[in-house]
């Protein structure tokens, strides 16, 4: 099972990953790098979970924490870090915070749960009911509270939920079981990172009603007739395609029922992808990997992100903004900055981990990712919200995705 940042990333077995204990050196990751540009690595703010207003009509919900320890003591998470740090070509130091927490470094003592704290966003839609943007779960991993926080604010029925990369999945199990006529959407993926609607032992299944690709160039966008636009060659514009792969503008969608029940109808798919585009600009990244939707609230003029961006300040210890961290306990933020930010060689200006930017190892479609990025940098937006951030205003979302991407944007 590996961790969505290693997926398409060639990894031999772990024991052979590692470099020996002998090549292991303190190199220019190191977490004093990071406290000499000012990275808060100590006693981090962490936000309650809520749900959080931003502006009229939009909310954040969470912060959930997600425990990425797969096999139960974090031995194998952690070595994959230090194995990941290691084909970038930085070697970990001896004495790296993830060396000293391993479980075989400590009589086999289980690390402590360890991982992301993540949030999703939640948009009132004309006509009632909500939109969840990569949906999460309470502090008891139920729905309970979430609901309770929705009703409070007559956001229920959750009538869409988008999950914007095939990373963002962990809270769908439940959400399809409480919320069955709601409309699911996802991304298309890549062979790097297969789309959620995709088999996989790493995952359940999951039931979705339709997958969101960019429109092809010269094809029409979906709610452009005949004649009435195109989608160009910027990559604006967006179709939608039933789950057996074909456009949603030629066939009629056949929702995939899941074994827990309930599926939307092809009319409440149709009238949901018809709120959605009427109500929110939609970018697919094409960048052939998480292939991350994107969304542009326009009555708030409110952009919503996952992961183009980890960081609202690149003095955050780990992912994470100028107020709280998105990560927790604090070693494993600290572990984060030590071996994935600010390295001599950094091209995200201290804004992404190296495993999405490290010329060593990014594997994306940069043209493709360079087209989205123009594309979502020429709307208007006066506020950025992302899953592992603080907000963000308008004006310093928009230089913070172009310092993090200049790197393609050059």
């Amino acid at each position: 099972l590996k961790p969505f940042w290693l997926r398409g990333v060639r990894l031999g077995p772990i024991a052979h990953s590692l470099p020996s204990a002998a090549s292991f050196q303190i190199g220019p990751q190191s977490a004093t790098r990071a406290m000499e540009r000012g990275a808060t690595v100590e006693g981090p703010k962490r936000r309650s979970w809520g749900v959080h207003e931003v502006c009229p009509e939009v909310w954040q919900l969470g912060p959930w924490f997600v425990d990425v320890r797969t096999d139960g003591s974090g031995e194998r998470e952690l070595k994959r870090y230090l194995a990941f740090a290691g084909s970038q070509g930085v070697c970990a130091p001896c004495d790296a915070i993830y060396s000293r927490k391993l479980p075989s470094a400590n009589e086999g003592a289980v690390a402590e749960p360890f991982g992301w704290l993540s949030q999703a966003t939640v948009v009132r839609l004309s006509g009632g009911g909500c939109l969840i943007y990569s949906p999460v779960l309470d502090e008891e991993d139920g729905l309970r509270a979430v609901e309770e926080g929705l009703a409070s604010l007559d956001l229920l029925p959750v009538r869409i939920v988008l999950s914007p990369s095939p990373q963002h999945h962990l809270a769908l199990t439940a959400c399809q079981a409480r919320w069955p006529e709601a409309v699911y959407l996802c991304g298309m993926g890549s062979a790097q990172m297969p789309n959620l609607t995709q088999a996989s032992p790493s995952r359940p299944t999951y039931r979705f009603d339709g997958i969101l690709a960019p429109a092809a160039p010269g094809a029409a966008a979906w709610g452009e007739g005949e004649g009435e636009g195109e989608a160009g060659s910027d990559g604006a514009g967006v179709v939608l395609q039933s789950p057996e792969g074909h456009s949603a503008q030629q066939e009629e969608l056949q929702p995939k029922r899941h074994k827990s029940g309930g599926s939307a109808s092809s009319d409440n798919v149709r009238a949901a992808l018809d709120v959605l585009l009427g109500q929110f600009e939609v970018c697919v990244v094409e960048d052939n990997r998480s292939t991350e939707v994107v969304l542009l609230h326009k009555a708030s003029k409110t952009l919503i992100l996952s992961d183009l961006l980890y960081k609202s300040t690149p003095h955050a210890c780990g992912p994470g903004g100028g107020e709280n961290h998105y990560t927790t306990p604090d070693w494993f933020a600290q572990g984060q900055e030590q071996l994935f930010y600010g390295a001599a060689d950094d091209v995200s200006n201290g804004l992404l981990p190296s495993y999405r930017c490290h010329p060593r190892v990014r594997t994306i479609d940069e043209v493709g990712m360079k087209r989205s990025l123009e594309n979502i940098l020429g709307w208007t937006f006066n506020r950025a919200l992302a899953c592992h951030t603080d907000p963000i205003e308008g004006a310093e979302a928009r230089e913070l995705l172009k310092q993090a991407w200049d790197f393609v944007m050059r």
